[in-house]
């Protein structure tokens, strides 16, 4: 993805080139405790987890809506469907 950066164009065939701007880290598995972007990103998929399926533990501390909490800086326009932005895979 250096140069060739091909993304699908909404409601038309074809495709269009845009410009990387910044890569964070690389795209590859490894331990979070090694990384902080992956530690925030576990962080968050955590409380999204629990906002749809809070444990016992979660519901007596009232902690299932600490997603909601980023709801000023969601990307909404990730997904069409979802209020959020959240896309389901």
């Amino acid at each position: 993805m250096r140069r060739y950066n091909p993304v699908p164009n909404l409601g038309a065939p074809g495709y269009r080139m845009l410009q990387t701007i910044r890569i964070i880290e690389d795209p590859y598995f490894k331990d979070s405790a090694n990384s902080f972007i992956h530690q925030l990103v576990d962080v968050n998929s955590c409380f999204l987890y629990q906002m749809h399926q809070p444990n016992s533990y979660i519901r007596s501390k009232k902690a299932q809506n600490y997603f909601r909490r980023y709801n000023s800086i969601l990307c909404k326009v990730a997904s069409r469907t979802d209020p959020n932005g959240i896309v389901y895979v």
